[in-house]
């Protein structure tokens, strides 16, 4: 018959895997969102607009750095999530 000191490890090795998965998920999203957000700024620098403007430079620019930005608020959350500073298991 399992105790209480059984269900409560059982729940934290539960939590400590659920973290894990969390810290995963945010890393693979940093890695693809720094990947798109270069990419964006790649093309932003080399693209030319066939009407000679810069509107959806500045546009694509812009999106570049929101993506850059997005990756490293994701990388630095997955490593609260890992380290455990952030305790919230969803």
């Amino acid at each position: 018959m399992a105790g209480p000191a059984d269900d409560e490890a059982e729940i934290a090795a539960f939590h400590r895997a659920a973290r894990k998965r969390k810290a995963v998920i945010f890393a693979i999203a940093s890695v693809v969102s720094f990947a798109v957000g270069v990419m964006a700024l790649l093309v932003a620098f080399t693209a030319e607009a066939p009407d000679g403007s810069a509107r959806y430079e500045v546009r694509v620019m812009v999106l570049g750095g929101i993506l850059i930005a997005a990756a490293v608020w994701a990388a630095v959350a997955a490593y609260r999530i890992g380290t455990g500073q952030i305790a919230d298991v969803d």
